[in-house]
């Protein structure tokens, strides 16, 4: 996979994620950007494990 094509994977399993994270963490009072930033900083290093970019796919769905 391309460096931007990681970047596109990212940040679109990110902003789905931080979707999620928001409907359940919000009221913990945790910063859903700064988490959304640490997500696709995580995400980008998982895409070349075909099976963690699997679940991670199916778990943002």
């Amino acid at each position: 996979m391309l460096e931007g094509q990681k970047q596109q994977w990212a940040e679109e399993h990110a902003s789905r994620i931080q979707k999620r994270f928001e409907q359940w963490q919000q009221p913990l009072g945790i910063d859903g950007q700064e988490y959304a930033k640490y997500l696709r900083i995580e995400l980008i290093q998982c895409c070349d494990d075909p099976l963690l970019k699997e679940l991670i796919e199916s778990m943002s769905q």
